[in-house]
């Protein structure tokens, strides 16, 4: 290589190698310019090649130097916010980025870190402004729209978020993931107006990338709320179908004796994966299994999340921390404990780390429980399901195996109930209760006008349960949903509104004081239904076109109800609610019914058939078998 022979030659060439991660070759670059008179370049550069290797905390360092040099330095400032905002220095990172902009750095430059550090940093309106004038002085570009719709949304600001939105998709129309983004707030926040025209803008580009095999552009939220299992599927394979998801591993020797089985999730903690999970942990037979714990949740001081979490670790052999591995090391680390099964439970929800599984490090690999539906990884051997949520024939598009159990996906476990609170106390009122538990983000428009047909035709009253952890989104909710009842003549005193956390029995014994719990149409209550079930009460559903939609009713049907409680169409179910609230003895003997059908619970059965599969699938996977599997 001939030798540079000026500065801006040197940190040219040495930029270059380090995108082409070098560093040998940038270092020796950065002693060059060193010796050429450059020593703040040469500093900044060093930084930049220990942050490209993870190095923040050295970086920091290299980057403070080259500014104690040439406090001016723009290059030196905005790195320096990058590797502070990478130690989690937030409130520092924030001053180094806000001085890069004062001595003229582009905000675009650093537009994404920009308005993490800000939020993480508490300084949200002042980013505001800063990106706003930025706007004012030309910026145009998609990531604007981006980053001030996650800082409104810091700020509890709902709506401004949602405006933001709007505008954004005038300015870029054919941006799936602004369209998912304003399609997510509406429904979260119950913004039915003009929701409809949003929501079939969705399908037809959900239809397009189905036709054309194209990746959708957007998570899997629109893909649960409004399509079937085979578009689904294909819509999944369509965005994570790639070569490095593909790996498949070599045919695997049969291991005797134990079999080390880990299940994977950020959610064993109180959240309705880890309360779940206890009970199948602590029921698994250890003559057969060793139980191995790989926790991707984030530390928190939540005594009610710590509880769960201590309880699922003292049920386990081993549990390993994997928050803060990236996903080539979390695999690495599944290598290294020669795992035999491993059990995603998340899928493509929030904080899964089902991408770490891409490499097929254990012998089988299995999804289940988080996710309702065909992930489309092809490095994922088996989903778990049941014949009701997944009929064979709408698992032709699946690219995974299924393990189908003689009994419903999720077990019945029963929990201790408190003693249910006076009707008086709770509503104020005599009338028939019924509720719903699901979160306003799955309360379709369909549902609540569904909903509204039963209130117009009863004297009920509709109870329903906020829980969103967004600042702001409740109260939105509730709002939007009592203007929407209104303008179908139901009186604002026919509508409950709950938002308190109570412990499991409480809140176990409370949802037991209604008299019917309404299932949403299309993402139908998974945990919630099995919390319903709990307390005694009946759940009304209907088995709709796809997986989410069809969880109450399999464990309606497994418990001898599907005659009673699983309607065939949105008119039926309405029918049989106004059946119900209107017939009190038919409603007190379906009650009757589900308290004797789900008294005991099916925990041990469930598990024992649900290890079957999971010996099965190891055993076809061992001997090259590629088959579905059907539990007896």
């Amino acid at each position: 290589m001939t030798t540079p022979s000026s500065a801006q030659s040197l940190r040219d060439d040495a930029g270059a190698a380090i995108g082409q991660r070098k560093f040998t070759e940038a270092a020796r670059l950065a002693d060059q310019l060193e010796r050429l008179g450059e020593p703040a370049e040469a500093a900044n550069l060093r930084g930049r090649i220990a942050l490209m290797r993870n190095r923040s905390i050295d970086a920091a360092a290299w980057f403070r130097k080259c500014i104690a040099i040439k406090s001016d330095h723009i290059g030196a400032w905005a790195n320096l916010g990058t590797a502070l905002a990478e130690t989690k220095a937030f409130d520092e990172a924030w001053t180094a980025f806000t001085r890069a902009i004062e001595l003229g750095l582009p905000v675009r430059l650093i537009l994404h870190n920009f308005g993490i550090v800000a939020a993480e940093a508490k300084q949200v309106e002042a980013a505001i402004r800063l990106i706003a004038r930025a706007v004012a002085d030309g910026l145009d570009e998609p990531e604007v729209y981006t980053v001030l719709a996650d800082l409104y949304g810091e700020l509890g600001d709902i709506e401004r978020q949602i405006a933001v939105l709007d505008q954004a998709l005038i300015r870029y129309p054919t941006r799936a993931d602004f369209l998912d983004r304003l399609y997510q707030l509406k429904t979260a926040i119950c913004d039915y107006p003009g929701l409809a025209v949003i929501e079939d803008r969705v399908r037809s580009h959900l239809a397009f990338c189905v036709a054309g095999s194209l990746p959708p552009g957007m998570p899997s939220f629109s893909f649960l709320m409004t399509q079937g299992d085979g578009a689904h599927a294909r819509l999944n394979q369509s965005a994570w179908d790639r070569p490095e998801y593909r790996r498949r591993p070599a045919k695997a020797k049969a291991k005797a004796g134990r079999k080390r089985l880990a299940y994977l999730s950020a959610d064993l903690h109180d959240h309705p994966v880890g309360r779940l999970m206890l009970d199948i942990i602590g029921a698994h037979d250890r003559n057969r299994f060793e139980i191995v714990i790989l926790s991707a949740a984030m530390p928190s001081d939540e005594s009610r999340h710590r509880r769960i979490a201590d309880a699922i670790a003292a049920r386990a052999d081993q549990v390993i921390l994997v928050q803060d591995l990236a996903d080539d090391e979390l695999a690495k680390l599944i290598r290294r404990e020669r795992i035999d099964i491993l059990v995603e439970l998340g899928g493509h929800m929030m904080a899964s780390r089902v991408q770490a599984l891409w490499a097929h490090e254990a012998t089988v690999q299995i999804s289940f429980m988080g996710y309702a539906g065909s992930t489309g990884m092809r490095c994922i051997d088996y989903i778990v399901a049941d014949p009701v949520i997944l009929p064979p024939a709408a698992s032709s598009d699946f690219v995974e195996r299924v393990i189908r159990l003689p009994h419903p996906w999720l077990p019945v476990s029963p929990e201790p109930v408190s003693p249910p609170p006076s009707r008086d106390a709770l509503f104020a009122t005599q009338a028939r209760v019924i509720v719903s538990l699901q979160t306003p983000q799955k309360l379709s428009l369909d549902t609540v006008t569904a909903w509204a047909r039963i209130l117009a035709r009863t004297d009920a009253i509709l109870w329903l349960f906020l829980f969103a952890t967004t600042p702001g989104r409740d109260a939105l909710a509730e709002r939007n949903l009592r203007r929407f009842f209104a303008e179908r003549g139901i009186a604002a005193d026919r509508l409950r509104f709950t938002h308190d956390w109570l412990d499991r029995p409480d809140h176990l014994g409370r949802i037991a004081a209604a008299d019917l719990a309404l299932d949403a149409l299309r993402w139908g209550g998974h945990s919630t239904t099995l919390d319903a079930l709990n307390a005694g009460l009946p759940v009304l559903t209907i088995a709709g076109p796809a997986w989410p939609s069809r969880v109450a009713a399999s464990l309606l049907s497994a418990g001898g109800l599907g005659d009673a409680l699983v309607a065939r169409s949105v008119d039926d179910y309405v029918e049989r609610a106004v059946r119900l609230l209107n017939e009190p003895a038919r409603l007190t003997a379906v009650r009757a019914q589900t308290q004797a059908a789900f008294a005991a619970g099916n925990l041990a059965s469930w598990v024992a058939a649900y290890e079957r599969g999971l010996l099965q699938a190891y055993e076809d996977t061992v001997d090259g078998v590629h088959r579905d599997i059907i539990v007896a």
